[in-house]
């Protein structure tokens, strides 16, 4: 997790949330929505100064509603410190309203000048601060924004945006081709949820929040839209053991998966649970696996089986808890395995291929995790990957909607929700684009789970651990990151120092 997101607030909330709440927290603190525009756009240049402080000139690109006034105090603000300013609206001719319209006066008065947004005008310009679009944006770009975003990204300028990157959907975290590309984002009043969930990771750079005077009071009146998550908020869960402790104090996890010729999935996911802690793991796998598996972690138990039998059925039953999916495959065998993890009366989670055939085969149940990345997630919704992208947020309680448990949607700002506490964990990087990530998260939250957490906290838990192990093991890089490298960084983890 980047150190700037780390040092957010926990609490998150939508653009419609904040807009909502603003005025009415202005007026209990007794503070004009005009002085709420003046400390944001005074904040912001103290956070563009002491980002940048070699900066002797940039330009200003706005259009024109609230986010407008705001960059326009911002660049009074730089005039005023002998920094060389341009202003360039979309729009010039058409006058500003409210307190925008106040903010461009006072900076006219100042003796700066407004010049008309046009791409070519940030030739040669060293820094940029984005105030084009705000919360309120939503639909399609029109055609000049589009050629304004790509020219602020094709500049080799320092860019910090106000709010949010324009383009980007400061409520899911959605942005089409056309979205700025910043360096920093400062937001202002409360962090909105979009900045940290799905494109947000690639267009944000470093978050930081100006709270300004009514910020404390949203966070501590206001019931939030999500909570964001770290590691650290679930180290309590992770105690010391008893002295005399013994494995059955650890939990027994039954491991489903690993059809012809994926004997490595399962391996993942079992040795993942037992770094985690799990006492006891038993893997029921095709025959042809077994010696594969056994040869590099002995200390896994080992069930072959072509058939779903009765034998199955009681090694699985054995498990307190059942993980099925990793290279579990399609077929008669995978989807006969499928309806003996399916029939088990034990807390489930499934991933990777029981998704699928889940997929095809549609029921609810509360007792389980389901850990969809965003194809698996759209399978099970029947829409496009592109619809579950398009608003993360809405796919993950769709999903709980349907299926019941907790519902893990994988992806950058991986989403939790339980039907009712709705969670963002901006954690892990781009070396966990690589085969296996998944197996190992799905055996950590198993093992988690038989360890005696809830649905929620395992699924949470397991999610955050799985990101800091993968920053951990990204220290040496992140191209040629392999889901194994994760597997000393998860136990170090598991025993923190306290």
């Amino acid at each position: 997790m980047r150190k700037a997101t780390a040092e957010l607030p926990a609490t998150l909330f939508s653009g419609a949330t904040v807009r909502r709440w603003e005025p009415l927290l202005a007026k209990q603190h007794g503070v004009l929505m005009w002085s709420l525009m003046e400390e944001a756009g005074q904040q912001a240049w103290q956070a563009f100064h002491q980002r940048w402080p070699e900066a002797v000139s940039l330009a200003v690109v706005c259009g024109r509603g609230n986010n407008a006034g705001d960059a326009y105090v911002l660049a009074r603000s730089a005039l005023k410190d002998g920094l060389q300013v341009r202003v360039l609206q979309m729009q010039p001719e058409r006058p500003l309203k409210g307190d925008a319209k106040i903010a461009q006066q006072q900076y006219l008065d100042a003796g700066g000048h407004i010049e008309n947004a046009e791409p070519g005008r940030l030739a040669g310009v060293s820094h940029i601060v984005d105030g084009l679009l705000g919360t309120g944006f939503e639909g399609e770009l029109r055609s000049d924004f589009t050629r304004m975003i790509a020219a602020i990204n094709e500049a080799p300028a320092r860019v910090m945006s106000l709010d949010l990157p324009s383009g980007l959907n400061g409520d899911n975290g959605f942005a089409g081709d056309d979205v700025v590309s910043a360096d920093l984002t400062v937001t202002f009043v409360g962090v909105k949820l979009g900045l940290l969930t799905g494109a947000a990771a690639s267009c944000c750079g470093d978050i930081q929040l100006v709270p300004l005077v009514i910020g404390s009071a949203l966070a501590s009146q206001v019931r939030p839209d999500a909570m964001k998550i770290s590691y650290q908020d679930y180290r309590h869960h992770l105690k010391p053991r008893q002295a005399d402790s013994h494995k059955g104090h650890h939990g027994r996890i039954a491991v489903i998966g690993g059809n012809h010729g994926m004997p490595g999935a399962v391996r993942l996911a079992s040795e993942a649970a037992l770094r985690s802690g799990a006492g006891l793991v038993s893997i029921i796998s095709r025959y042809e696996n077994l010696p594969l598996i056994q040869a590099g972690r002995p200390e896994l138990m080992l069930w072959g089986s072509d058939i779903a039998d009765m034998e199955v059925y009681q090694r699985v039953g054995w498990g307190q808890v059942v993980l099925c999916g990793p290279g579990l495959g399609s077929g008669d065998w995978a989807f006969h395995m499928w309806r003996v993890a399916q029939n088990a009366e034990r807390p489930l989670v499934m991933d990777a291929d029981a998704l699928n055939i889940l997929a095809k085969n549609p029921c609810r149940r509360e007792d389980w995790v389901l850990t969809p990345h965003p194809g698996e997630a759209a399978r099970l919704l029947g829409v496009d990957n592109a619809d579950v992208q398009r608003d993360r947020f809405k796919a993950v309680r769709d999903l709980q909607k349907k299926y019941g448990g907790v519902v893990v949607l994988k992806g950058p700002g991986t989403l939790i929700f339980d039907g009712e506490t709705m969670l963002v964990a901006p954690v892990g990087n781009p070396g966990l684009a690589t085969g296996g990530s998944g197996d190992v998260l799905s055996g950590i939250i198993a093992s988690l789970l038989a360890q005696g957490l809830s649905l929620l906290d395992a699924a949470a838990c397991g999610v955050c651990l799985h990101g800091e192990a993968a920053d951990m093991a990204a220290e040496g890089g992140q191209r040629g990151m392999l889901a194994s490298d994760l597997m000393p960084y998860i136990r170090q983890l598991v025993n923190p120092e306290d």
